[in-house]
């Protein structure tokens, strides 16, 4: 985290930044809104620190030319795409992002995130989980990531 930078603080440059890549910076008052609308959210329950460590996941994984893409109810939600999680752009679809959060449900949102199969063999492992880091035996590394948000979350790399 940038130093002097809240986790929200920084959740919200990382999705202005996403627009910028993703959209050239033009976006309309819809998803402006729609954005503006999450992010009001997770600042409200708290889960900053939980998207930041799954887009450190994703933005690993890729720099290591690690196919990966976050999958499941994440896909309702803009800032997941601008943060470069999922691929559904929220321009193309109507989201429905009280799917993935809502205060009314009271339980965590997940991101489930696929890693390509030829990399999950041996070499480097990336667990996540909302109290202690989870490792699979090197003989069945996991099909995927699904990391929970909670209060304190962890995540872990363990050489294998």
């Amino acid at each position: 985290m940038p130093p002097g930078k809240t986790a929200q603080g920084h959740l919200e440059d990382l999705t202005w930044a996403g627009v910028q890549t993703y959209f050239d910076g033009n976006i309309d008052d819809k998803l402006r809104a729609t954005l503006k609308k999450e992010l009001a959210l997770i600042a409200e329950l708290k889960y900053a620190h939980y998207f930041l460590t799954v887009h450190d996941i994703v933005h690993y994984a890729r720099s290591q030319n690690i196919l990966c893409q976050g999958r499941g109810s994440a896909a309702n939600s803009a800032v997941c795409y601008v943060l470069g999680i999922t691929s559904v752009n929220p321009t193309n679809v109507d989201l429905l992002f009280e799917r993935f959060i809502s205060k009314e449900r009271l339980e965590p949102p997940d991101i489930d995130v696929d890693f390509e199969h030829s990399r999950r063999e041996g070499g480097d492992a990336i667990c996540l989980s909302p109290v202690t880091a989870v490792t699979a035996p090197r003989s069945s590394p996991p099909s995927s990531i699904i990391a929970r948000a909670a209060p304190s979350v962890t995540s872990a790399r363990r050489s294998a």
